[in-house]
């Protein structure tokens, strides 16, 4: 499981959701706040949660993302 982290960079002083794999960093965003970081931090951990348990992310018919 990655680890994520709310982070600002000081090149560019723009908040971004650091991503920790083995080998390397990723950075996603920038975001335009801390509200929007920690929603994406906690949407990519839940998705990366329902994944390791094998669903699949899908829509319905009136459009919704739902895991089955």
């Amino acid at each position: 499981m990655n680890k994520y982290r709310i982070i600002r960079k000081k090149s560019d002083q723009q908040i971004y959701l650091a991503e920790f794999a083995i080998t390397e960093w990723k950075y996603h965003g920038p975001y335009k706040d801390i509200k929007a970081a920690k929603s994406a931090k906690n949407r990519k951990e839940k998705d990366e949660i329902m994944k390791s348990c094998g669903l699949v992310k899908c829509k319905d018919s009136m459009g919704r993302t739902i895991w089955e």
